[in-house]
């Protein structure tokens, strides 16, 4: 989603030109909003969360570890992983692993890895599978993308095999073809049953259909409910194609809202003169919607602990109205000695890194933004022996405005 501000002129009745007037011009892609939408009712974390699933504490990493399919690598398929890029960091340290299956995963791979820039996103010799650099971010993530026939017995071979690297806890069915939705959700239950029988990890994971014509899948569903329990529809093309979803005034403002706290956070560091919202570029405004998207997951995590984002101010003496002049350095020791601020940061500088990466940014020793390169792009650890003031900017997650996250989350529960 893309915005911007055209100016408007206008005349009276007698042709005289009234002053300017700005209007908001928003571009939006229909496929983005679904994605956005699916996890907004579907959680990818919902297995994470429930604590029936688990025995790993809260504070381990392995606790938080995502591992998606993908069936059917169209523009769907792709916004879905886009998405689960930014919402699947859950813990600092915690694995990503996405399987990717489609007819022609190879062309569709090709088109998608566009996007990342080599030495951050690297590939295998085959091209089967991409791996962050450890060296851009925290955690560990990997794509792994086969060339299969879902129609065929491979795709629920290869469910079986997937599935014994790390335990799926979550499957997005992108495929436009209304049989092979319903075989993909066979092999599905198939796994299930087989995983069951051996007493072998497999959680409730939630089982999302994209389709836009449901009513056959609906009613192959209807036929075994308890077989297919965990199985729910996407939101259709109509329910976001609204001028609510369109506009989403709450988005937006919590976007802004986000905008302005990090520039408090840069003027009191840098002293620079804030940038008014108006004057970001696309991609700036961007990167707030993707900070939007994932408050609602980190208020999840905190409820985990049993702490709020407010807890997590009080403990780091974080003031209402905080611009952080002169106390940077109090800051930060109060971050690393405390165990719950200090993951809640490098989980937020992890977030950051792959949505950077996402959009093509490399590392670099310096600032080019023209070539999309930042030095910024290491793991926390790393930023904070060289550049520790740089750290301070992941306390965004902590501000205010976090609240109406958890508002959002009680409100779904």
């Amino acid at each position: 989603v893309a915005s911007g501000v055209l100016k408007n002129r206008e005349q009276t009745a007698d042709g005289e030109e009234k002053p300017l007037r700005d209007l908001e011009l928003v571009l939006f892609s229909v496929p983005e909003m679904q994605s956005c939408q699916v996890f907004a009712d579907h959680p990818l974390h919902a297995c994470n969360v429930n604590d029936s699933n688990w025995t790993a504490d809260p504070d381990r990493p392995e606790r938080w570890n995502v591992h998606l399919l993908i069936a059917g690598f169209g523009i769907k398929g792709q916004q879905i992983l886009m998405q689960a890029m930014n919402l699947g960091v859950l813990h600092s340290g915690s694995r990503i692993l996405v399987d990717i299956f489609d007819v022609e995963a190879d062309k569709r791979r090709e088109i998608f890895l566009r996007n990342f820039d080599a030495d951050t996103l690297r590939w295998n010799e085959d091209g089967n599978f991409a791996v962050m650099h450890p060296d851009a971010a925290d955690g560990s993530l990997v794509l792994r993308f086969h060339k299969t026939d879902l129609r065929g017995q491979q795709f629920a071979t290869s469910l079986r095999s997937i599935q014994e690297d790390m335990p799926l806890t979550y499957a997005a069915l992108c495929v436009n073809n209304t049989d092979v939705c319903i075989q993909c959700l066979t092999a599905l239950k198939q796994l299930k049953t087989f995983l069951n029988s051996r007493k072998l990890p497999c959680g409730d994971f939630p089982v999302v259909l994209n389709l836009e014509h449901e009513e056959p899948v609906a009613q192959f569903l209807s036929r075994d409910r308890a077989g297919y329990r965990d199985v729910a529809s996407a939101c259709p093309r109509t329910k976001v194609l609204t001028m609510q979803h369109i506009v989403n005034a709450g988005m937006e403002k919590q976007a802004r809202l986000y905008h302005e706290e990090y520039q408090k956070i840069q003027e009191g560091i840098t002293g620079d003169h804030p940038v008014e919202w108006e004057r970001l570029s696309l991609f700036q405004r961007e990167a707030n919607r993707y900070l939007y998207h994932h408050s609602a997951v980190k208020a999840e995590i905190l409820a985990t602990r049993g702490l709020s984002v407010k807890d997590v101010r009080r403990r780091l003496q974080i003031q209402e109205g905080h611009r952080y002049a002169g106390d940077g350095d109090r800051l930060l020791q109060q971050i690393v000695s405390d165990p719950v601020a200090k993951e809640l940061v490098m989980l937020e500088h992890r977030r950051w890194c792959y949505v950077m990466a996402m959009q093509g940014w490399s590392w670099a020793k310096t600032k080019d933004v023209d070539n999309l390169q930042t030095p910024y792009l290491i793991p926390w650890e790393m930023l904070y022996r060289r550049n520790p003031g740089v750290c301070l900017y992941d306390l965004i997650s902590c501000l205010p405005e976090m609240e109406q996250a958890e508002k959002q989350k009680n409100s779904r529960t």
